[in-house]
């Protein structure tokens, strides 16, 4: 996973780990952005996967980090990350 420079200060700003950005990237939902870019996210469904996976004890301190997203290039590097405060919108 390469991440720009944006990313590594962006995550750094918004105390978004590299686990958390890990965990999008592999459980993460998948809505291309019409702009050339791939955003992932949790929803519903990938959150109760994740935290099935991870157990109740880690699902607990990732909990204030599954609102968070990022923006993938199509040849695979994090242009940014963020947390959500609105719907994505998949059109």
């Amino acid at each position: 996973m390469q991440l720009s420079n944006h990313a590594v200060a962006q995550m750094q700003q918004r105390a978004i780990s590299e686990t958390t950005v890990g965990y999008l990237m592999e459980w993460g939902r998948k809505v291309y952005d019409h702009r050339g870019g791939v955003v992932r996210y949790f929803d519903k469904a990938s959150r109760s996967q994740l935290l099935r996976h991870v157990g109740p004890e880690q699902g607990k301190q990732l909990e204030n980090q599954l609102d968070a997203y990022l923006v993938v290039t199509t040849s695979g590097q994090v242009i940014t990350v963020g947390h959500r405060y609105k719907r994505i919108n998949r059109n």
